[in-house]
């Protein structure tokens, strides 16, 4: 049995028509990402627990973010292409967490779940998800990911 863990965070600054990405929805939330591709803290950091103990990378040793061509590149494919190069055993389950004061996740979990789901090729039901919030600790605004993956 094998569990691995991934994190990624990105700054958020202010921006009337803010979208940030997560999991592969748009979410308004009046932020925008600071970020060199799309952003998406989820498909990050299951990448980056993927990476880790399957390749002993990370995802910003795969995808630097000095590289013009993964700039604004759709995180969808960071997940997909890391997937393809672990060759890992079956995912039992996939646990992850969205941290965020200015990102609200509710009632769009379930497209998440889905849209992970479908790009690891797993049952829905394998993904959990839920949002939390730091209740403004003072730092600047930010999304954070926490993802933990159970391999059969």
């Amino acid at each position: 049995m094998r569990i691995s863990l991934g994190y990624d965070r990105h700054r958020l600054v202010p921006d009337a028509s803010g979208m940030v990405k997560v999991a592969g929805e748009s979410v308004c939330c009046g932020f925008a990402v600071v970020a060199h591709s799309d952003g998406d803290v989820v498909f990050h950091a299951v990448s980056d627990a993927l990476a880790s103990v399957f390749l002993n990378r990370t995802i910003g040793e795969l995808f630097p973010d000095d590289d013009e061509q993964w700039r604004d590149r759709d995180s969808s494919y960071f997940l997909e292409r890391t997937y393809s190069l672990c060759g890992c055993p079956p995912i039992e389950s996939a646990d992850v967490v969205v941290v965020s004061d200015q990102v609200m996740l509710r009632g769009r979990t379930e497209a998440m779940r889905s849209n992970i789901a479908r790009i690891l090729g797993l049952e829905t039901g394998r993904i959990s998800m839920k949002g939390r919030r730091k209740e403004d600790d003072g730092v600047s605004p930010a999304i954070e990911c926490f993802c933990t993956i159970l391999f059969a």
